[in-house]
């Protein structure tokens, strides 16, 4: 699942971006600024997939790694 969420984002991403260079290319300032914020999300919400990619699979299939990734995991938006 977080794989897919990965590509997904990438996707998101992607499009972001061709629209940033159209907001410099058309010297669109205030775009561009707007835009600034939903790169550095796009750019937190790919790191939160990766994190979670690389802790299940570093968990493998033991059941109380598992569920310690799943109770950090939980626990992100608490902050």
């Amino acid at each position: 699942m977080f794989k897919d969420a990965l590509v997904h984002e990438k996707k998101e991403t992607a499009w972001i971006k061709e629209i940033a260079e159209l907001a410099v290319a058309e010297k669109d300032f205030a775009t561009q600024n707007m835009l600034v914020w939903f790169i550095n999300e796009q750019v937190e919400e790919e790191a939160n997939c990766n994190d979670a990619i690389w802790m299940l699979e570093m968990c493998g299939t033991s059941k109380g790694s598992l569920f310690m990734a799943d109770h950090r995991l939980g626990k992100r938006g608490e902050n």
